[in-house]
């Protein structure tokens, strides 16, 4: 896990400089080794820059920017190949010699070897790379199937940039910090930027699955899609699904560092703790959150519990309110781009640091894949108002009350032409269309439900190939919530901290197996639309001791926000007016329903709109509204 920048310009003195800077500014994502490379290719100069987290092959040797000098392709690297060391046997035998243990020596001799689009279909893990190609004359940037990695770039008039993050970009001083008011939009509906767009109008996110292709003789970039969900014809049953997640476990345990493991006492955590104890030839440990003022957030006792069945060292990380508010200042300050869920990752990963652990499996992935979320419950029903006829509807919409959250997503419903994605929609949506109108002062598109076109295709053609609607919803919520929310937020704290966070139920293989064995039989299947398919899945799987009640990982922010919002909701309202231009009105009438709402998820909707006050507090930007 690291951080790196590349930058094409013709001036030498601004691939210098700008290099510098992002080494300073990505300095947190990678604190064991800075690197630079600066070549002259025909009249224009390429800097690669490199933060490193040293996690395979600790040595210098596996030190980034990485040039191979067979035949001076150079790389730089941020992620984990799992499968590294397969790869690595299997080049051997073709001939090749190594200088190092490392992943990344491996891609760029894979590449070398066996072009681009066979190394794509060989390796397993996290990733986003940039490889120069000295003989082409081009940078190939990937970004890993799910966007488990990040990659931002911008290209304009002979200058290429391409960085880890947005904000460092944006401090190299070569890019425009003007606001992108299309991305104010998707933040209010989803709670996050919806990529390719990023909170800059100038800067894009490449997303999951796509290649970049940037050609420094005609200054042109390619952007495709390189990897796709598909219904494959092999036959597939449960112990095929069953070993793909054994096999996911042994691949993200394969480190030169010690494991740690976010146990929350759910089954996912508990799984992922259980065959972690089997197969790691490391010892591993676990840790789990507890609130001191708050115990009903804390689930310390069975988690312990958890751990003591699976034969693991285990500790229990104890928090305050006073600890959580008082971490408010510099988590604002590490936000990326503005998102309403990053805050329990940035917390834990601070009190992680301390463990003087650097990489921890996390049980993001099987909710999704699972059926853990309400969605998979809600959306079938919402799916159920197709057969209302249309003049039923508009009869519905003008009588349902309008004052709670689900009577206005139910309103919502009615005036969409619903399908998955629709449905989808409205179920994972924030502040909905209206209530978007009513803050926002300024005309936006609000066509594609918020996101943007090339993003609600890429959705869109995600689910297509699918006909169960349990797989469709899994797809959904893996490609947008999950991917442009939670691995976002995930690598943003995490790295924030110096800290990998590794997603086991996250894998390709155990995504596809699931999907297609729903699809090859035709019909839902009950056991792996719940957590059932894990305790069947896993001999020995302790279902004695898992807690009744499912928390996921939360901590007790609605009653500090309560208390906090009281007191500066007037002074949130002053800097949305004044820097972005919110309507007082709208802001107005929101405060009023929000301190008057008895919704159990009202909090959300408040944490938003301070999150965005102390965002742009906290970061550079122009407005050009």
């Amino acid at each position: 896990m690291c951080g790196y920048s590349v930058i094409v310009s013709k001036s030498s003195n601004v691939v210098s400089s700008a290099i510098n800077s992002f080494d300073s500014n990505l300095s947190h994502r990678g604190p064991d080794y800075s690197g630079k490379i600066i070549i002259e290719a025909g009249n224009k100069y390429i800097g690669f820059g490199h933060r490193r987290l040293s996690i395979l092959d600790l040595s210098a040797r596996g030190n980034q920017p990485m040039q191979e000098g067979t035949s001076g392709n150079i790389i730089v690297f941020n992620g984990e190949i799992y499968n590294f060391k397969s790869l690595q046997d299997s080049l051997r035998s073709s001939g090749e010699t190594f200088n190092s243990n490392s992943d990344t020596e491996v891609i760029l001799k894979g590449y070398r070897l066996w072009g681009i689009k066979k190394l794509l279909k060989k390796i397993n893990g996290m990733f986003s790379f940039c490889i120069w190609d000295n003989k082409l004359n081009e940078l190939i940037i990937i970004r890993d199937p799910l966007g488990i990695k990040p990659l931002y770039f911008h290209n304009h008039n002979g200058t290429f940039v391409c960085a880890s993050e947005v904000k460092s970009i944006i401090k190299s001083g070569l890019v425009s910090n003007e606001i992108d008011i299309q991305s104010i939009d998707s933040f209010l509906a989803y709670g996050s930027v919806q990529p390719p767009r990023t909170i800059y109008t100038d800067i894009k996110s490449l997303m999951p699955g796509h290649i970049i292709r940037y050609s420094l003789e005609r200054d042109y970039i390619d952007v495709k899609r390189y990897w796709s969900w598909n219904v494959d014809d092999a036959e597939i049953t449960l112990d095929d699904i069953s070993k793909a997640f054994e096999n996911s476990i042994k691949r993200n345990l394969v480190s030169d560092v010690p494991i740690g493991i976010l146990l929350s006492g759910g089954y996912d955590s508990t799984a992922m703790a259980l065959l972690a104890s089997r197969f790691s030839k490391q010892e591993v440990s676990s840790y789990t959150l507890a609130f001191s003022n708050n115990k009903a957030y804390s689930e310390n006792i069975s988690a312990k519990k958890i751990a003591d069945f699976c034969g693991i060292a285990h500790s229990t990380i104890n928090i305050s309110s006073e600890d959580i508010e008082s971490l408010f200042s510099n988590y604002f300050s590490s936000m990326d781009q503005p998102s309403e869920d990053g805050f329990n990752v940035y917390l834990i990963s601070k009190f992680l640091r301390e463990t003087g652990k650097k990489v921890f499996l996390h049980g993001v992935g099987g909710d999704e894949l699972f059926g853990g979320y309400p969605s998979f419950k809600d959306v079938p029903k919402a799916l159920l108002l197709q057969k209302i006829p249309s003049n039923l509807k508009s009869f519905l919409h003008k009588i349902i009350p309008g004052k709670s959250i689900s009577s206005q997503k139910i309103k919502e419903l009615l005036q969409l032409d619903l399908g998955h994605l629709n449905a989808m929609y409205v179920r994972r949506n924030l502040f909905g269309f209206d209530e978007r109108m009513s803050l926002i002062n300024i005309d936006v598109d609000h066509s594609n439900l918020a996101l943007p076109k090339s993003y609600y295709n890429f959705i869109e053609n995600n689910i297509n190939n699918y006909k169960q609607t349990s797989s469709k919803i899994s797809i959904h919520e893996i490609t947008q919530y999950t991917g442009s929310k939670l691995l976002t937020d995930g690598d943003v704290m995490s790295m924030a901290f110096g800290l990998e966070f590794r997603f086991p139920l996250l894998d390709t293989e155990l995504i596809n197996k699931t999907l297609n064995l729903r699809e090859k039989m035709g019909k839902e299947l009950k056991s792996i639309q719940n957590k059932s398919f894990i305790v069947d899945a896993i001999k020995g799987f302790p279902e004695h001791l898992m807690s009744k009640k499912k928390m996921g990982f939360t901590i007790p922010l609605k009653e500090i926000l309560e208390k906090k919002m009281k007191k500066e909701h007037e002074e949130i309202n002053e800097i949305l007016i004044e820097e972005l231009n919110f309507k007082p009105d709208g802001l107005n009438s929101f405060w009023n329903w929000y301190f008057s709402s008895k919704d159990q998820s009202a909090w959300l909707r408040a944490w938003q709109l301070f999150t965005l006050s102390e965002w742009t507090k906290t970061h550079s930007f122009k407005t050009n509204y």
